[in-house]
């Protein structure tokens, strides 16, 4: 640390190693050097700073003589063996510590104060960072909580997020609530906050509409196949006959047998029921209040609906067991156009969301 010209951190390192009853004397003179270097290149680059007679030194010269008494502070706690050896003398850095606190503060507060003034949100984000180093200086400033409210509001990107429905169709509400299912609190992020809904008094920056643009249901398809299905099964059992026909039988005389084998077969009459829904949307993205189009994504859902049953005749071990499955789902109705639009309008929501959040760097946030 001390090769590297980072004397501060190195005292605070050897203060540590010296805090002993027998320290190497190594670290002693590491120490005195670390220290008396730290506190001369701090002096003066406090009296450079403060030569140029500019307001916004304060905070820097707080910064040193704070860094000053946090070495001091680390050093009076050690042994006057040790302070001895490195030759410390104590400083009274309270007046100018008080001092330069004072200073750095009221700049801050009017610095913070100048920048929002300009009504940029990069000034005002600025002035958010500046409000925040006031804090750790003078927790509970005077006007900072109302001056901290106002920089966020001027440093946030506002975006509107709304719904339209272009596609012609009337859709009950519950099927734009269904696609608008989303907390803005899953898109909100430090400087951009979303909103579903239009707060009053607020100026916005951004528009996101979600445009549903067509709404297609196919017709309920009914389609139908017969097809036989054939088993071959053991049926009973049967003399055991030689190649010319004749009765084999066994050494005591009796009649050798074996399984016997014959085809059924039964007729299926398999139903294929099938229903498609889909939702045709986009994603408009506009800058405000030029009304810009600044980028348009499609977005689109789809759900289907099949059912396959199966009404068999004639000898039931015949049929494979998917047929069986067939017949024991049986017949079911279609489902109301309206189920398959409130079906399609979930998945397009998961579609809309993951497009909001990827497209957050169009608002000035972090994809």
């Amino acid at each position: 640390m001390i090769q590297h010209g980072n004397y501060h951190a190195a005292c605070l390192k050897l203060i540590d190693k010296v805090n002993t009853s027998s320290p190497k004397e190594k670290n002693l003179r590491l120490l005195e050097q670390a220290f008396h270097t730290a506190n001369q290149q701090d002096h003066d680059r406090i009296s450079l700073l403060k030569a140029s007679g500019e307001p916004d030194i304060w905070p820097e010269v707080f910064s040193l003589f704070s860094r000053m008494n946090e070495r001091q502070v680390g050093v009076k706690a050690l042994s006057e063996s040790t302070k001895s050896a490195i030759g410390f003398i104590p400083m009274d850095l309270n007046k100018e510590i008080a001092l330069a606190r004072s200073k750095a503060k009221d700049y801050l507060f009017a610095r913070a104060n100048d920048l929002l003034k300009s009504n940029l949100k990069t000034d005002a984000r600025e002035a958010v960072d500046i409000l925040n180093e006031l804090k750790i200086i003078s927790p509970g400033y005077p006007g900072w909580n109302e001056l901290m409210d106002r920089a966020i509001v001027q440093a946030t990107n506002r975006v509107l997020v709304v719904f339209v429905n272009q596609s012609g169709v009337n859709i009950p509400f519950q099927v734009e609530q269904e696609l608008m299912q989303f907390s803005p609190k899953e898109l909100n992020e430090q400087f951009l906050q979303f909103d579903l809904v239009h707060q009053k008094g607020v100026v916005y920056d951004y528009q996101v509409e979600v445009v549903l643009q067509k709404i297609n249901i196919s017709p309920e398809r009914v389609d139908r196949r017969r097809f036989i299905e054939k088993k071959e099964i053991q049926d009973g059992m049967q003399p055991v006959r030689d190649e010319n026909g004749t009765i084999v039988l066994d050494s005591a005389g009796k009649v050798l047998e074996e399984p016997r084998f014959r085809m059924i077969e039964a007729i299926v009459n398999e139903t294929f029921l099938s229903k498609d829904a889909q939702l045709l949307a986009s994603v408009d993205f506009y800058s405000l209040p030029d009304d810009r189009l600044m980028q348009r994504s499609p977005v689109e859902s789809g759900v289907s609906f099949n059912h396959r049953f199966a009404i068999v005749n004639g000898d039931l071990r015949a049929v494979s067991a998917a047929t069986t499955a067939m017949m024991n789902s049986g017949p079911v109705p279609f489902p109301p156009d309206g189920n398959m639009i409130m079906e399609a309008a979930k998945q397009l929501n998961e579609s809309l969301r993951a497009r909001l959040k990827k497209e957050k760097a169009l608002f000035g946030g972090e994809e």
